[in-house]
């Protein structure tokens, strides 16, 4: 009787250590999984970031060769419609020098540039960016009181 227990208590303490050497091996394999699937994670994030990164710079060079290709037809326009002589012709000559100096500089800055060039005007002069915003919703909305 006395064997028959002993061989019971060593199966099952053998069972017992079987259990723990395979809980022990699912935890790895777990922990395994775990790392893999984290290390996916990370790449696919990094080359999703890499994507928008290139896409908005992509976006950034078209936008500003549109804008300034935009504004220096515009400036050619206004030298090629507008009086080239007396006071009105040297606004006029002035004006399509801006507009072209205008598109010369989106291209050169690009649109990010200008973006962050305005913003740190913007964050430099607070009160006056603040009344030239309550200037430019005045102008827009006024034609809209009118109708009402």
């Amino acid at each position: 009787m006395n064997d028959k227990s002993t061989t019971s208590k060593d199966s099952l303490q053998e069972a017992g250590k079987t259990a723990a050497q395979a809980a022990k091996n699912v935890s790895e394999g777990a922990n395994s999984t775990v790392d893999y699937v984290t290390e996916q994670a990370k790449d696919a994030a990094t080359r999703a970031s890499q994507t928008v990164a290139a896409t908005s710079a992509q976006f950034d060079k078209q936008a500003s060769s549109t804008l300034s290709g935009g504004l220096r037809a515009a400036g050619d326009a206004v030298r090629q419609n507008a009086p080239s002589e007396g006071r009105f012709g040297q606004v006029s000559n002035r004006v399509a020098q801006t507009l072209t100096d205008s598109g010369d500089y989106l291209d050169r800055e690009g649109l990010g540039g200008v973006l962050e060039e305005v913003a740190n005007m913007i964050r430099n002069n607070p009160l006056p960016a603040f009344c030239v915003g309550i200037g430019i919703g005045y102008f827009l909305l006024r034609p809209l009181s009118r109708r009402a």
